[in-house]
Formats: structure tokens, sequence, C-alpha cells
């Protein structure tokens, strides 16, 4: 359902992601109140690794 998707932003352009490839993120992890949007955003993220 939708609560299985976050949508990201990042604080620099990551450039483009291949199609089901795992990577792993950081950030902080916001919970949507206001009900426009998806349930979870993560803000400042980052890859790592």
């Amino acid at each position: 359902g939708p609560e299985t998707v976050v949508e990201l932003k990042f604080k620099e352009d990551p450039g483009r992601f291949a199609t089901d490839k795992f990577v792993p993120i950081t950030g902080e992890l916001r919970l949507n109140r206001n009900g426009q949007g998806l349930f979870f955003t993560i803000v400042n993220a980052q890859i790592e690794g």
C-alpha cells in the first residue's frame, strides 16, 4: 500500500538511479500530518557508502 513508499528530498542532486537497485540512504524521517503527499518523507537525504 501507500505506507510502503517514502518521498526523498536530497541535500544535493544524486543523479539517476537504476530501477530496482538498493541504495542505502540516511536523512531525517518526517511523518506527513496534513494529508497532502506521501505518508513518509526523508529530508536532507544522502546516499551512504
